[in-house]
């Protein structure tokens, strides 16, 4: 099986999550978890390439803001 670019790009956006969950709440599997199971949906699912995933991937970010700012808007 060939690597395709919209493999490289969920395996990017998971492991930019990742840093940012360790970053924001001290673990980073959740949010790299989310990211991963966003991509394989769009992925495995839906039959999307580079630009489904990047723009999945970029909802799952608008989503965890939106949440976060919900949740604590200090």
């Amino acid at each position: 099986m060939p690597y395709d670019i919209s493999l490289v790009m969920a395996l990017a956006c998971a492991a930019f999550y990742y840093q940012a969950g360790a970053k924001e709440t001290g673990s980073g599997v959740p949010w790299a978890g989310l990211s991963v199971m966003v991509s394989a949906l769009v992925i495995m699912v839906f039959h999307g390439g580079f630009w489904a995933v990047l723009a999945a991937q970029l909802g799952l970010l608008l989503g965890i803001t939106l949440y976060r700012v919900w949740r604590d808007p200090q």
